[in-house]
């Protein structure tokens, strides 16, 4: 735990984001393992109403918004009791094909990298938090970049951007916070909304900051898709986390029951699915109208289960990744992490949930997928930012990247128009970095 007290505002909030990821970061392997822990997927969906909430938002929306249309998908497969799986041997050639560069520097400042996407047409976009402001880079090639820092208002800082395509624009959602003196234990920031920003994929002008959601809400996850803006957020009022679809001037929020931290896609019917973990469980919901339908993915009393990130295949079949660790209250002075610490992953494209370890590493992760080939690739952030691959999310192989030693919050893209594989991390000595898989 690092306690930082008096007036030193965004330095500190900086610090603390960047040694909360380094107590993050353990001495483990950060290679795959063949151990996992089971999962207790409950037998069947459960479908639990809520009460949407409508409200008028308190300013104007981010832009106007149309009714997604919905249509039958697949449903997700109901799981059934599984027992302790036993990591399968790697398909030949998976992690180790194609050589990944060296990270290259792109900017320089001290900053986390919360977000980044590549565009039908290959342009790159990251969001970063730097100190008190955001910071966007884009760059039409992966070589050459360009930075643009939106400067907060006084005294107040943004953080936690989150970046989304939609059509022809692009859109940044960002949390804005009174930086409050606060104590030990208290980081004495005061949520004051989530406000969003658009500009087009081709350039030109961002638009002003518009408030997504209520004064408090605090942004965990960000879509948008067919002109609905989908979004969890953490409440001011203290009910804990909520999703929220924003359609005009109206919006509709439905509470995620113990929700802790969340990560959100939007299938091809238009509907939200949240990946999102209790503690104890990670759990996918479906957005159902104004209801949640939710399955469990893998549960567990013995880790503290944390951070999942989803993505979403053809027929809209769900991958997810999670770290577990185990809380021992003695903060960071872990000097190794116990046998079941680790990032795990599960799929529900077969018959059945069944956790994977992947590594003992428990740092950031990202995940993406191939939608052309189905296969799975991964980021974990330990002593170094490993690599790992799947064909088909059975049986996974992995890599360190040189280099990366100084790194963490990993993302890992896809670009479509090539194919290949790039990597994007935040050094904690300062700078931002990119790396590709040729």
């Amino acid at each position: 735990m690092v306690c930082i007290q008096g007036p030193g505002r965004a330095i500190a909030v900086l610090a603390m984001a960047m040694f909360g990821a380094a107590c993050g970061a353990p001495a483990g392997s950060s290679l795959p393992t063949a151990s996992s822990v089971a999962a207790v997927p409950i037998p069947s969906a459960i479908a639990v109403p809520f009460g949407s909430a409508a409200a008028a938002s308190p300013t104007a929306t981010a832009a106007p918004v149309a009714s997604a249309t919905s249509a039958p998908s697949a449903t997700p497969a109901s799981p059934t009791a599984s027992t302790t799986p036993t990591a399968k041997p790697a398909a030949s050639g998976s992690a180790t094909e194609g050589t990944w560069s060296k990270p290259r520097r792109i900017h320089d400042d001290e900053c986390i990298v919360s977000s980044a996407t590549i565009d039908a047409a290959g342009r790159h976009h990251v969001a970063a938090a730097c100190g008190a402001s955001i910071t966007y880079l884009t760059s039409a090639n992966g070589i050459a970049w360009t930075a643009t820092s939106f400067p907060p208002p006084i005294d107040l800082i943004e953080a936690s951007p989150q970046l989304s395509i939609d059509g022809d624009r692009i859109h940044i959602a960002y949390s804005l916070l009174d930086p409050d003196e606060g104590g030990c234990g208290d980081d004495g920031r005061r949520e004051l909304g989530v406000y969003v920003r658009s500009r087009s994929l081709t350039g030109g002008g961002w638009s002003n900051p518009l408030r997504l959601g209520l004064e408090g809400d605090r942004l965990q996850a960000f879509r948008v898709a067919n002109g609905v803006l989908h979004a969890t957020f953490e409440t001011g009022d203290g009910r804990g986390v909520v999703y929220q679809a924003s359609r005009g001037a109206r919006l509709s929020r439905i509470e995620i029951p113990r929700a802790v931290s969340t990560s959100l896609r939007v299938g091809d019917d238009g509907r939200a699915r949240i990946a999102y973990a209790t503690g104890d469980a990670i759990r996918l919901a479906r957005v159902d109208g104004d209801r949640l339908t939710r399955w469990t993915v893998a549960e567990t009393d013995r880790t503290s289960i944390l951070a999942p990130d989803l993505v979403l295949g053809p027929g809209d079949r769900a991958y997810v990744v999670w770290t577990q660790s185990i809380d021992d209250g003695t903060g960071c002075a872990v000097p190794e992490p116990p046998p079941i610490d680790g990032t795990y992953f599960a799929t529900n494209a077969g018959s059945k949930w069944t956790p994977e370890r992947l590594t003992r590493s428990t740092g950031g992760t990202s995940l993406t997928l191939d939608p052309n080939t189905s296969a799975l690739h991964a980021l974990v952030a330990g002593r170094a930012v490993s690599y790992f691959s799947s064909r088909s999310g059975a049986g996974w192989s992995g890599v360190e990247l040189g280099g990366t030693e100084d790194m963490t919050s990993p993302i890992v893209r896809l670009d479509p128009t090539t194919g290949r594989l790039v990597a994007f991390v935040a050094a904690y000595s300062g700078g931002i970095f990119v790396l590709g898989r040729r």
